[in-house]
């Protein structure tokens, strides 16, 4: 994205290339600081934790194996 801007040289295509870039980090902030994403996203982790261990499965390179 910031090449884009830097190589640009019409004021148009710059603004829009910032305002981009700009929505994209406001949207990554808002990802990162909504509290509930991130307790759900913590549930999800806790819940997956142990399930291959439970099922006694090792994964390797994509595939599963029992063990």
């Amino acid at each position: 994205m910031s090449q884009i801007i830097s190589k640009s040289t019409d004021n148009k295509e710059i603004m829009q290339a910032s305002n981009i870039k700009m929505q994209a980090l406001n949207m990554k902030i808002e990802l990162v600081s909504s509290a509930n994403l991130v307790e759900e996203a913590i549930d999800l982790v806790e819940r997956y934790r142990g399930y291959g261990q439970q099922n006694k499965e090792v994964v390797i390179d994509g595939t599963s194996e029992s063990t």
